[in-house]
């Protein structure tokens, strides 16, 4: 039997618990679209994201246990219990859903069902991490900052991890690599929507480049529409 206290205690170690499993979750997501991953190593991480699904299902299903109104409370977290309902479908059915991907695309390797498959999970658990991180702006809102920082360091961020993707072997075509300097122009071009180059956006950036690049021009147009709006309003006075 919990008290008020300990149940408040043990949902901030669930909450920490979910943090750093979104935190795993992300980077086994990036190594696998970004990298290179022999089979050795594709085997020993399909055994880690197995213990990791379980830690995040159990961390689901324990929270039932810190709650008296189990109905409301499942409304509240609805999307995160579908995903864990998904991710223990997908965990106990593999072999149903490679079977699928492989009559879907047939000039797949077994490799690449695999990474799809394994991406695919890492991806759900850190989509339930993103909601929670959303439901807890209020603590976000009670930093102080001045408004001015807070454009700085929201396009600073946004630059450096488009540079840091975009650094990624994956991200460029084979026989080029994309230097710090390179990749660290070419997001911060896309970010502000300037359109300047410093290389051969087709030849030197794959699929997967190209891909992270429009979506540095999609955030940084929003960036930009959102500031302009702001100083509207701010001149306008309304």
């Amino acid at each position: 039997m919990f008290y008020k206290e300990d149940k408040l205690l043990v949902r901030k170690v669930l909450d920490w618990l979910l943090s750093i499993i979104g935190v795993i979750s992300f980077s086994t997501l990036i190594a696998i679209v970004g990298f290179e991953i022999d089979t050795g190593t594709m085997l020993i991480l399909k055994s880690f994201f197995k213990i990791l699904i379980l830690l995040y299902i159990g961390q689901e299903v324990y929270r039932y246990f810190l709650v008296f109104d189990i109905k409301n409370y499942f409304k509240s977290r609805r999307f995160e219990n579908i995903l864990a309902i998904l991710l223990l479908i997908t965990l106990l059915l593999p072999e149903s859903f490679l079977s699928n991907v492989t009559q879907a695309y047939p000039h797949w390797s077994i490799e690449q069902v695999t990474f799809s498959y394994l991406g695919m999970l890492q991806a759900m658990i850190v989509a339930s991490v993103g909601v929670k991180v959303l439901r807890y702006n209020h603590l976000i809102a009670r930093i102080k900052l001045h408004p001015g920082s807070i454009f700085a360091l929201s396009f600073a961020f946004i630059i450096l991890t488009g540079a840091l993707l975009l650094m990624m072997p994956k991200s460029a075509n084979p026989g080029h690599t994309v230097s710090f300097i390179d990749a660290l122009f070419t997001s911060t071009s896309a970010v502000c929507v300037t359109g300047l180059n410093a290389v051969d956006t087709p030849q030197t950036f794959s699929f997967l480049g190209r891909v992270i690049i429009m979506w540095l021009i999609q955030v940084g147009g929003l960036g930009v529409m959102t500031i302009t709006t702001f100083f509207s309003v701010l001149i306008s006075g309304s």
